[in-house]
This record gives C-alpha cells, structure tokens and sequence, in this order.
C-alpha cells in the first residue's frame, strides 16, 4: 500500500482525478489538430480564452475557472505546445547541459531568471512557451500544469506559503540540480 502512494504523483494544486483527465484533455488536442492549431496560434493567455479547447478544460479544472482564468487559460495555451509527454520536470530539462559533458545549460541562466520574475500572465506565458520550445516540446503535462497553477497562487498569495513551497524555490532548485 505504501509504496502504491509513492507511485502516485502529488500534484499541489490538481487533484489525482483532476490530473487524469487534465491528461485526457491534453490526448485529445493531438486528435483534433484544429483545437489544437487555435490555442497554439494565441499570442497571450486573453487569446486563449475564446478557445472551444479551453472551455473543456475549464469543467475539468472549476476552481481555477473562478479564481485565476488567466492561469488556466496560460496552462491551457503553454500544453498545447507540448507534443511530447515527458517524465523530467521542465526546469530539470531546462538546467540539463546542451551538450553532453558540457556545462553550460539549455536555458541560459538569465533567461530561467527572467521566467521566474515575470510579474503577469501574458510575460509568464511567452517566456515558457519558449522554454517548452526549447527543450524539443517534451514535458511532464500535469506537472507543468501544477506548476503554473502554483506561480498563479504564489501572485495572489504566496506571502501565506512556505519559501520552500513556493515556486521560483522549487523550479530554482530543479534547475540548478545539475550545477
């Protein structure tokens, strides 16, 4: 039974069954490249909000509907370009060397530096389709989800967490692991 509970993933902000369907969802935009096309085609998350594909995704995720739209809709927008579902954690792929043997990161540190201060959605949201882009569109989906959904809660109240919660901490600390 324990070890069952350590296969599961802990997500902060989804909820297990939350987590299957937010796969679910992002499984159906490769089926329907349309939907597909149009939230990739969005320059900002205010784009993405007229998206048939963002609205499905808004009765899987109804807390987040009501709190924090331009976080979902910024979760919405980034999983889109992700075409590759992955197991790493994006920061880690983004602090993996380029080359083998090598020392200098995929993502330049003044560029993961500038992901973490990004102060609004709209920045927050060209900066990781970037960094999704980067590392070839492979990510962990529901990861990345809870991750943006974690940077939306740390804006409205992140003062109420704790440092090693929060996630500039936690994203830093999966980048840097290789340095």
């Amino acid at each position: 039974m324990a070890e069952e509970a350590a296969k599961t993933p802990r997500y902060r902000y989804l909820r297990n069954d939350q987590a299957a369907e937010l796969l679910a969802w992002w499984k159906a935009l490769e089926e329907n490249r349309a939907e597909r096309a149009e939230l990739r085609r969005a320059e900002t998350p205010d784009e993405v909000l007229p998206a048939r594909a963002f609205h499905r995704l808004c009765r899987i995720l109804p807390y987040w509907e009501s709190r924090d739209l331009l976080a979902l809709a910024t979760a919405a927008g980034v999983l889109a370009h992700v075409k590759t579902l992955g197991a790493e954690p994006l920061p880690r792929q983004l602090g993996d060397p380029k080359d083998r043997g090598g020392d200098k990161p995929a993502f330049s540190e003044l560029r993961f530096q500038q992901l973490l201060s990004c102060r609004d959605h709209a920045e927050f949201f060209q900066r990781l389709r970037r960094a999704v882009h980067l590392v070839g569109g492979t990510a962990d989906v529901c990861r990345l989800a809870d991750d943006i959904l974690r940077w939306a809660a740390d804006r409205l109240d992140g003062s109420a967490e704790q440092p090693s919660q929060r996630f500039r901490y936690t994203w830093a600390k999966e980048y840097f692991a290789h340095f």
